[in-house]
C-alpha cells in the first residue's frame, strides 16, 4: 500500500467478527494484513480457526497480525497462581500465532491495584519472571504502550524500553495511548524509541481510548508524518465504528502519506 510499511487493520475494533468480512475488507481497501484477536479465539475457537486463516490468507493474498490475550490476563500479578495461568494462555497464544504464520504479535505488560513503591517493585519482579518464560518464541513480539490509567504497569518510554529489550521483544506504540498518557509530547518521546516494530494508529480526544477515525481527533498528524515516513514496520488501523470507518482512515493515512 505504501513505501516500506505494511498497513492492516483490526477487524474486531470495527465490529467486524466475520473473518471472511474481514478480509473481504482487506481486499477492497488493498490492505496487507488483519490483526487477529486471539482473546476473540479463546472465546469463539471457530471464528478464526487456523485452517480458515490459512485458506483465507492464500486465497486473497493478506497476512495476518495478531493482538496476544489480555482480557483477564495479568503478567505482572501480584498473585502467583493468576501470573502463571496468564503465562500458559500466553505461551498458547504463541502457538496460534505461529501456525496461522503471522507477521508479528502485540502484548500488552500487565496491570497493578495501585502505584505504591512495594507494589510497583513486586510487579516488575513479576513481570520480569513472566517476559523470561516468554522469551524466543517463534513469531516476533512487540510490547504496547497501555499506560491509559494508573492501573497498568508500564508507564513512559523508559519503562517500555527496559522490559521490550530484556526479552528482546520490539515495541508497538499505540499513538492514542501517548496522547492519553501525556499528549503530543509523550508521543514524541515514544517515537525516540529505536526498536518500534509495529503500531495502532487510532485518533481521539487525550481522555478516554476512543479509537477514532484518522483525523476525527486531536492527534497532529503532520507531526506523525516524518516518523510514518521513516518507519518500515507494521502499520495496524486499529479504529472502533464500522467499516466505513476503517475506509475514511485508510484513504486518510494515503492521502496524509502522498
Amino acid at each position: 500500500m505504501l513505501k516500506n510499511m505494511n498497513i492492516g487493520y483490526t477487524p474486531i475494533s470495527a465490529n467486524i467478527l466475520d473473518l471472511d468480512e474481514a478480509f473481504r475488507l482487506a481486499v477492497e481497501l488493498d490492505l496487507d494484513f488483519v490483526e487477529l484477536a486471539y482473546d476473540l479465539q479463546e472465546i469463539l475457537p471457530s471464528s478464526q480457526a487456523v485452517q480458515k486463516v490459512q485458506e483465507l490468507k492464500r486465497a486473497t493474498g493478506v497476512g495476518v497480525t495478531v493482538h496476544l490475550p489480555y482480557l483477564e490476563l495479568n503478567l505482572a500479578s501480584l498473585f502467583e497462581g493468576v501470573r502463571k495461568v496468564s503465562v500458559e494462555r500466553m505461551q498458547q497464544a504463541f502457538e496460534y500465532t505461529a501456525q496461522v504464520e503471522a507477521l508479528n504479535s502485540v502484548l500488552h505488560g500487565g496491570r497493578i491495584p495501585e502505584r505504591h513503591p512495594l507494589i510497583l517493585d513486586a510487579a516488575k519482579n513479576q513481570l520480569l519472571r513472566s517476559l523470561d518464560a516468554l522469551k524466543h518464541p517463534a513469531v516476533p513480539v512487540t510490547l504496547e504502550n497501555t499506560h491509559i490509567n494508573p492501573l497498568e504497569f508500564l508507564k513512559g518510554k523508559n519503562d517500555l524500553q527496559e522490559m521490550s529489550q530484556f526479552a528482546g521483544f520490539g515495541v508497538c506504540l499505540d499513538v492514542g495511548h501517548a496522547l492519553i498518557e501525556g499528549g503530543e509530547d509523550q508521543i514524541a518521546e515514544y517515537w525516540q524509541l529505536g526498536n518500534i516494530r509495529h503500531l495502532h494508529l487510532q485518533d481521539g480526544l487525550g481522555i478516554e481510548d476512543d479509537h477514532f477515525a484518522l483525523g476525527r481527533g486531536k492527534i497532529d498528524w503532520q507531526a506523525q508524518k516524518p516518523h510514518l515516513e521513516g518507519f518500515s514496520g507494521t502499520v495496524c488501523l486499529e479504529i472502533s465504528g464500522t467499516g466505513d470507518d476503517v475506509r475514511h482512515s485508510a484513504a486518510f493515512l494515503r492521502e496524509l502519506m502522498a
